[in-house]
């Protein structure tokens, strides 16, 4: 999948509140002037993410993982029978959060196991060491939403960027 320019967009406001967000959120000329590059660069140099899977009874199972953006998805690697992998198995709808809470990036999606990826190379050249020597298996998020804001300038700085 190549890397694809997303829309940024405000975030979903409910009809009663819409004229009270105009005045709170990032007008249309402020969201065409925000740089997905610059998310994309936060994506790709992040050393590690904070992956959100759902257990098979429904809660919420985050975990640490290494991994980085390339061709538009979110890459990272598992050992096989995990209980991420699993829950990725039974559910692909995930989210992976940048590790700040000052300057958050969330992409929300679909993932998948996948084959072919240069892993090797791409841990290699960010972590500076090779995949682990485990039963492994690669992953691709598929983004479907990714939101982003700065603390110090909520709520005018939410963007949702919207791929597809």
């Amino acid at each position: 999948m190549p890397d694809v320019m997303p829309t940024p967009q405000r975030p979903w406001v409910p009809p009663q509140h819409r004229e009270s967000a105009d005045k709170m959120f990032a007008s249309p000329a402020e969201l065409a002037g925000r740089s997905w590059e610059q998310v994309r660069q936060r994506l790709a140099s992040e050393h590690t993410y904070w992956l959100v899977t759902a257990s098979t009874d429904g809660f919420p199972h985050p975990r640490p993982v290494w991994g980085t953006w390339w061709d538009g998805t979110m890459v990272f690697g598992l050992g096989n029978g995990n209980r991420t992998a699993r829950d990725l198995a039974a559910n692909p709808r995930a989210a992976i959060h940048l590790q700040s809470g000052e300057e958050v990036v969330i992409v929300e999606g679909v993932a998948g196991q996948i084959d072919g990826m240069p892993v090797g190379d791409l841990w290699m050249g960010k972590y500076g060491v090779p995949p682990p020597e485990v039963d492994w298996s690669t992953f691709a998020l598929r983004p479907h939403k990714v939101l982003t804001w700065a603390f110090k300038d909520l709520p005018r700085s939410i963007t949702s960027w919207r791929f597809g």
